[in-house]
């Protein structure tokens, strides 16, 4: 792959980046309004704790989303494969987080993919319950979890984006 190309693909990732940022500051928004709804649980109130979880499901399931466009995008432009079957989000994890010998370093480490997982694990449970039984400590402590990751992957993607052109210099 050509420094260009790189530079492209980049530009992509950060776009995607800047919609990342955006859920993320609904997700901060969206923890303080649940603050807000459990300091006044004795309270009449428009929106209880079962309709802000929904909030942040639905915005948690956004996060993951743009954060695995950004990753099927290096799938499809640096591996050439993207995972296919059933259980193609957890392989393209997996793949995203592995170098691929002669073709690039990993893309996330291993330690970071481990906490993305339980994003992907929860979007999927997200979309498959209803949103009246979600946990709510559980709903919370995933949304902390998201905003305190956020610059942990601008952070390895912009690594990983420095080994890439670095290799392709090398190469040309």
């Amino acid at each position: 792959m050509t420094g260009r190309e790189l530079n492209v693909i980049r530009a992509r990732v950060e776009a995607e980046l800047e919609e990342l940022s955006v859920i993320k500051q609904r997700i901060t928004k969206y923890l303080a309004l649940l603050e807000k709804v459990g300091g006044e649980a004795e309270q009449a109130s428009l929106l209880d704790m079962s309709d802000v979880c929904l909030l942040l499901g639905a915005a948690l399931d956004d996060f993951y989303l743009s954060v695995e466009r950004i990753f099927k995008m290096l799938a499809t432009e640096a591996d050439e494969l993207l995972p296919k079957g059933e259980s193609w989000p957890r392989d393209l994890l997996l793949q995203i987080s592995r170098e691929i010998p002669g073709v690039r370093p990993p893309v996330i480490t291993q330690g970071l993919a481990a906490e993305l997982d339980e994003l992907r694990r929860f979007r999927r449970l997200f979309r498959n319950i209803y949103g009246h039984h979600l946990q709510e400590e559980r709903v919370e402590e995933l949304a902390r979890k998201a905003v305190s990751l956020f610059e942990r992957i601008k952070e390895e993607l912009s690594i990983f984006f420095e080994r890439m052109l670095a290799l392709a210099e090398e190469l040309d």
